[in-house]
């Protein structure tokens, strides 16, 4: 009896920077093949809550809760923008995807992570931000997460000038 085999699909991970969109390219010129679908990963981080106390960034009170909301909003729609963008670009070359958007779960890594796990998908794709040692130690690094904790192929790719990274 013939098995069925599951065609698995590249999970490319998505966002407003350079590094996302030359990752992005990076893949359609080298590792697409014709016919694939991709899966595109984007996650949504809200702004961070602010200070309701009296001395808090916005000075607490109902101020603060409507500036938050517009705060949310504004993120809200740039994910949407920045999902729009990445669709178009496969609608105008014909490629199938499938998109992923969910908001952080934990860390940024860890959901591109767990929706890589969830879809059994073949390998990823992400774009490296290019920090330094220095703030890589101290803020972390969404591509070094994902390099060491994702139980799929990781294809980390960096910007090829220096100078585009700063």
């Amino acid at each position: 009896m013939a098995e069925h085999s599951v065609i698995k699909m590249p999970l490319i991970c998505i966002d407003a920077s350079k590094n996302s969109m030359a990752a992005f390219e990076w893949f359609l010129e080298n590792a697409f093949k014709e016919g694939d679908t991709i899966g595109l990963v984007h996650v949504h981080v809200p702004p961070d809550l602010p200070s309701l106390g009296l001395f808090g960034r916005f000075g607490g009170g109902l101020g603060a809760m409507e500036l938050y909301k517009e705060s949310l909003q504004e993120s809200i729609d740039a994910s949407k923008a920045t999902i729009a963008k990445y669709k178009d670009i496969c609608k105008n070359k014909e490629i199938k995807f499938k998109a992923f958007v969910e908001s952080v779960d934990d860390s940024i890594g860890h959901t591109i992570c767990k929706i890589a796990k969830e879809n059994n998908m073949a390998f990823i794709v992400i774009g490296q931000r290019g920090l330094g040692t220095f703030r890589r130690t101290f803020f972390g690094s969404v591509s070094e997460y994902v390099l060491h904790h994702s139980h799929h192929p990781v294809i980390v790719v960096p910007l090829e000038n220096r100078e585009e990274k700063q």
